[in-house]
């Protein structure tokens, strides 16, 4: 019997029809539309998106600089955008978290328009079909916190380094349009997050030495003084921040995070592929594309040609590890800054070796994209908002909420914000309540936490603690 919607040469005209159709993208933006809209208030706000949510209801710019930004060790460029976003909008999850996806869109559609106009539409959509198919995209993308602002800045900032490279290599004039663009992302990003320095740092001292190398004299001394112009106007708030901020201490080694490099691995690793399964069988692929029936000899070509791609890489993991040695600053998510060049990288390899690979790099993008979709639907967080509406549900007006006062982000914070001002509070300690069965509510700490400070508190007995996914109700039993 014959199949011919089956044959391969059908196959071979969709994905053709797929990868050199303007309405793709159109297609792509509506896939992370239906994948990130329902999940912006699935879950409720974990305690680094409280920060964010509290330091934008404070009653002007002025006081969420000192209330909450210079006592923070981040740039405030995405602090102040979800401020005056806020004002508009509400704060809600919803209203909060979709300015991140907001951010992500953008960077799709500026680095589709980039490439198309500098490459091909091919490469276009094979990048944003990669990026689409990241699960630590879309998952930023439905978080309140400057990660997606850091991905989307560091997405823009890729292409335009490979764009510059291509007009030094070709011993072209860098556009005017494209210096100032540039110069004017390289600078949101450094006030985005310190990690975005790294980046800037790293694409910048690459760009210089390649034109040099090159002899192109002009265009060495042009991108000096570019990247010159942008570390003095960058540093304009590494220099408040020591001065008037809180990263003084945290410069001295005083950081929450370890120098776990094992560790950072494996995290970043999750980020790219989501988890061990999409991990192997997305690795089984990608040899797959790049190793059979392709000579060792052309392998060597083409990683040669775009290896060049994770020279930036290098240079920021590097300078990330000298700052560690003193201060350790990496963690999985601060690296999202090259993933862009990443992608890049494997969207470059795939479009050389798209006429023999294509049915397998479709079904390497469509793998990972399912992994992704999977992994953002079912995804926890801390469910402050579950274990606030348990209080207010099944407990009275005259019982007070007993918690914790000491942390930083205490967990008063998420029931007033869930429960506004509808309980009264007990500070700083478990209590028994001669009327009310509640004992003790808190989160973000492990179980046996909350048994120590029962324990603290004399009680040993007759209790029950309800887990909401790391929140914690104590009740008599």
């Amino acid at each position: 019997m014959n199949y011919p919607l089956l044959s391969t040469n059908k196959f071979n005209l969709y994905i053709d029809m797929w990868f050199k159709s303007k309405l793709t993208i159109i297609i792509l933006l509506i896939i992370s539309y239906i994948i990130v809209i329902p999940n912006l208030d699935r879950t409720s706000f974990w305690i680094d998106e409280m920060f964010s949510v509290y330091s934008v209801t404070s009653n002007s710019l002025n006081s969420m600089f000192n209330d909450y930004i210079l006592k923070d060790v981040h740039p405030p460029l995405y602090q102040i955008s979800l401020y005056y976003w806020s004002r508009f909008t509400g704060n809600s999850e919803y209203e909060i978290r979709v300015l991140s996806y907001i951010f992500i869109l953008i960077s799709f559609i500026i680095s589709y328009y980039l490439l198309v106009k500098y490459f091909s539409r091919r490469v276009a959509i094979i990048f944003i079909s990669l990026s689409l198919s990241t699960p630590a995209i879309l998952y930023y993308a439905e978080e309140a916190r400057a990660y997606a602002l850091l991905y989307s800045l560091a997405n823009i900032l890729s292409i335009q380094f490979l764009i510059f490279r291509e007009k030094i290599k070709d011993d072209k004039n860098l556009p005017y349009t494209l210096i100032f663009t540039y110069s004017l992302f390289s600078i949101l990003i450094c006030y985005t997050h310190f990690f975005g320095y790294i980046l800037v740092f790293s694409i910048s001292i690459y760009l210089i030495i390649y034109s040099f190398n090159l002899k192109r004299f002009k265009t060495t001394l042009q991108l000096f003084i570019v990247s010159a112009l942008i570390g003095i106007l960058a540093i304009i708030w590494l220099y408040v921040m020591i001065e008037y901020g809180n990263i003084s201490n945290k410069l001295n080694g005083n950081f929450w995070i370890d120098n776990d490099y094992i560790g950072v691995v494996y995290n970043f690793l999750g980020l790219l592929f989501g988890n061990i399964v999409s991990l192997l069988f997305g690795a089984i692929l990608f040899l797959s594309i790049i190793i059979s029936n392709i000579s060792k000899r052309e392998i060597i070509a083409i990683f040669r040609n775009q290896i060049f791609l994770l020279l930036p890489i290098s240079i920021s993991i590097i300078v990330a590890v000298m700052i560690s040695l003193k201060t350790p600053i990496i963690t999985g998510r601060n690296l999202l800054i090259i993933i862009p060049l990443i992608l890049l990288f494997m969207t470059f390899l795939f479009n050389t070796l798209y006429d023999r690979k294509k049915i397998v790099i479709s079904l390497y993008i469509i793998s990972l994209l399912s992994s992704t979709i999977y992994k953002n639907f079912t995804y926890i967080k801390e469910d402050w908002r579950g274990a606030s509406l348990y209080i207010a549900n099944n407990f009275n007006r005259e019982c007070k909420v007993p918690t914790d006062f000491n942390r930083e982000l205490m967990p008063i914070l998420y029931s007033k914000f869930y429960l506004k001002d509808s309980v009264d509070y007990i500070l700083g300690k478990a209590i028994i309540q001669e009327e009310c069965d509640l004992i003790y509510f808190d989160g973000h700490i492990s179980i046996n936490r909350v048994k120590d400070i029962l324990k603290r508190d004399n009680i040993v007995e007759g209790y029950e603690i309800l887990d909401f996914n790391n929140v914690y109700i104590v009740v008599k039993r």
